[in-house]
């Protein structure tokens, strides 16, 4: 593959990756999460069997390319800098991993309706419902601490080079600094406040936006091949 197709491919996977994640999570806040009683969380997860192996299958396809996003960024950019290209790609596949194992708290609340009533109580399976479901969103930050470092890595990367905007690259790092403060919270059980949740905006803009320009602009060819002479061993 060429560094345009590359570049391409990695945009369509990272879009894929936007779009499973936001569906998937708003699916299941506005169905399963904040309801009056875990009695009827497990309800809702069992009559609404369909909708939450959708949401299971959103993130599997999201995790998947989630590890192609990590290999490809890796062979996009490791001219600029291996290092840092290196460094972007192992903590993107460690958060790859820990929403891998993450899944399993989505299986185990879809299975828990199904326990036999003679030997647990409505309520019993109710309470381990919601447990499961709040062991996975304590899971996806947990997942996105590891995306945090990977986004200052790979903003440092887009930041030194001509290759994209550097504008792009503050504002993934920007992205990633707003991921790490957001999970470190929530794992401290500290409430967010207002303010902070709006600068979720900036990684609902920047990752869309570079996702696109991949895509749509792919990279500046003359840029990439300075990099390359610079780094000739790691030409094709």
């Amino acid at each position: 593959m060429t560094p345009t197709a590359i570049a391409r491919t990695t945009g369509l996977f990272y879009l894929v990756i936007i779009i499973c994640g936001i569906c998937a999570e708003v699916t299941l806040s506005s169905n399963f999460l904040g309801l009056e009683s875990p009695d009827l969380t497990a309800e809702y997860v069992l009559i609404w069997q369909r909708s939450f192996r959708l949401i299971i299958l959103a993130n599997l396809i999201m995790i998947i390319a989630d590890g192609l996003v990590a290999v490809l960024l890796f062979q996009l950019l490791r001219p600029v800098n291996e290092a840092l290209s290196l460094l972007a790609m192992v903590f993107r596949l460690l958060q790859t991993a820990a929403l891998i194992a993450n899944l399993d708290h989505l299986v185990s609340a879809l299975h828990l309706g199904r326990l036999p009533r003679q030997i647990f109580s409505v309520d019993q399976i109710g309470a381990l419902t919601e447990a499961s479901l709040d062991s996975y969103g304590i899971g996806y930050d947990i997942a996105l601490v590891f995306f945090a470092f990977s986004c200052f890595a790979l903003g440092a990367l887009i930041y030194r080079t001509s290759v994209m905007p550097k504008l792009l690259g503050a504002l993934i790092t920007l992205s990633g600094l707003v991921y790490l403060i957001g999970s470190l919270l929530t794992l401290l059980d500290v409430p967010l406040t207002e303010r902070f949740a709006l600068a979720y905006a900036i990684c609902l803009v920047s990752e869309p936006a570079f996702a696109l320009w991949l895509l749509i602009r792919g990279i500046n060819p003359e840029a990439y091949l300075k990099h390359r002479r610079v780094h000739p061993a790691q030409a094709d």
